[in-house]
């Protein structure tokens, strides 16, 4: 499913700098999964990349009480979110995570970028 989406992904936008390998996942400060495979949708709508960006309409991807999901999947917002991903661009949506990282403790972008990769270990 992610191999997908990051073809369409890829057809979409400008070519990427580099490919989700688990050698960039493990180093990366920025990268996080949850752009490929994830959105949290708070309870008036509002589109984040999970439950730990804030919920304020300025930060998020949209509201499904306005675009479809694939609409806001395959926006603008999400298109360039995913971008700095790629480049290991920190995003201030993710500012929690990073906090945590600072001072030594395990954030939620770490825990989940682990285990996806873990769980592709021996997929082809």
């Amino acid at each position: 499913m992610v191999n997908k989406l990051l073809q369409l992904f890829r057809s979409r936008n400008a070519k990427l700098p580099v490919a989700i390998t688990p050698e960039f996942v493990q180093n990366s400060k920025a990268f996080c999964i949850f752009p490929w495979i994830h959105l949290h949708v708070t309870q008036l709508g509002t589109v984040t990349p999970c439950c730990q960006s804030p919920w304020d309409a300025a930060q998020s991807f949209g509201n499904i009480n306005e675009q479809s999901v694939q609409e806001i999947w395959n926006g603008k917002a999400m298109c360039d979110f995913r971008k700095k991903m790629m480049a290991d661009v920190p995003d201030t949506r993710c500012s929690r995570c990073y906090a945590k990282e600072a001072v030594g403790l395990r954030s939620l972008r770490q825990i989940f970028n682990h285990d996806y990769q873990s769980s592709r270990v021996g997929r082809h």
